[in-house]
């Protein structure tokens, strides 16, 4: 389940679960490394009845910035996007959050701090949290594979806290180009980075069988990536090619294979064109339009890979998007459901009150 956005310092910026702020990304300089305070955070006691709702994907999860308060975690119903009610708000130094649906419905929570994140499970069922561990990372772009035994996330080489007021240049800049999968009962992990940390990964997605893990690879060239969820070895990962003069931004695996967002021509950073469903392979069996003038776009799947939802923040590009910025369009955010060959609005919400797609 991942979201790109337009970073303020330019290209395309994994927000960790799908949160705007998740990566911190306001600066250059690193700092020490403290866990995020568990005692601050509050969880909100959901009931049965929501937690059977996410199991049949009848609800979803959104995340929310609280203007320096934090970050709260919804549950949302699919037909129209109305909140259910908020099931966890983190501690206020909490830097980005993460969440992932488990198969029976309760909920992994990865809490981020200043290079270090607290991993919790959140019953829904029983209105109650559990720390599990700490892990001494931040944890980017979490997912959980379909057991719910292991979860994938993106994390630095060297972890950095950015703090810096106007640009984002040089090391400290960078985004997470380390794949991490581990086992939540305990904690053993494997981890593969790409050629160099400037050349990250994003938008991590495991295969409904959990033998996989599919990310888009931001190097020289941008592409879908699979690796074997076991090991994960960049140099043995197998390239899926889109066609020729575009890319893909953006992917979900589902029981019928990857859904991914085509971007083409000139210039791939604006509005992808496209949902493409294709095999493993790269093969295109179906495909849905998408609004003009995206600017960011994020895929979520259930546990199962059986629905998709797709985000879209609209308003902002190149040529008549940016005619449309300058004529002062406001910019919305749409959460859509694939629904067969059309993309089903589930709700639209204006900047400002815009939430971001954390699971589904």
């Amino acid at each position: 389940m991942t979201r790109r956005r337009l970073s303020p310092c330019g290209g395309w910026v994994v927000a960790a679960t799908l949160t705007l702020a998740s990566l911190g990304l306001a600066g250059c300089s690193a700092s020490g490394r403290s866990m995020p305070p568990i005692t601050a955070s509050s969880y909100l006691a959901a009931t049965p009845i929501s937690a059977a709702l996410l199991v049949k994907g009848a609800a979803f999860l959104t995340i929310s910035s609280e203007s320096g308060r934090g970050f709260s975690l919804q549950l949302r119903a699919i037909n129209d996007g109305h909140t259910l009610g908020t099931v966890f708000r983190s501690a206020s130094s909490t830097t980005s959050l993460e969440a992932a649906a488990e198969p029976d419905g309760s909920v992994l929570a990865a809490q981020n701090g200043h290079c270090s994140s607290t991993l919790l499970r959140l019953n829904l069922a029983a209105g109650r949290q559990q720390v599990i561990r700490r892990i001494p990372e931040e944890v980017s772009d979490m997912v959980l594979n379909p057991s719910g035994t292991k979860i994938a996330y993106l994390a630095q080489r060297t972890c950095s806290h950015y703090t810096c007021p106007s640009s984002c240049a040089g090391p400290a800049g960078f985004l997470p180009n380390v794949l991490v999968v581990m086992d939540v009962l305990t904690g053993r992990s494997s981890r593969t980075g790409t050629d160099t940390a400037g050349h990250p990964l994003m938008n991590l997605t495991w295969s409904p069988d959990g033998t996989q893990i599919a990310a888009a690879y931001y190097g020289n060239t941008t592409k879908l990536l699979r690796f074997n969820a076991s090991a994960p070895d960049f140099a043995a990962a197998t390239a899926i090619a889109a066609r020729t003069g575009c890319e893909y931004i953006a992917t979900t695996w589902t029981r019928s294979g990857l859904i991914s967002a085509e971007a083409c021509g000139r210039d791939l950073s604006f509005s992808p064109g496209r949902l493409v469903e294709t095999t493993p392979t790269g093969a295109i069996r179906n495909s849905w339009r998408l609004p003009d003038c995206v600017n960011g776009l994020s895929l979520a799947s259930t546990p199962n890979g059986m629905g998709t939802l797709v985000q879209v923040d609209i308003g902002y590009g190149d040529g008549a998007c940016a005619t449309a910025q300058a004529d002062a369009v406001n910019p919305l955010t749409r959460i859509a459901m694939i629904d067969g060959t059309r993309l089903r609005t589930v709700i639209e919400l204006r900047d400002g009150l815009a939430v971001n797609l954390a699971g589904y």
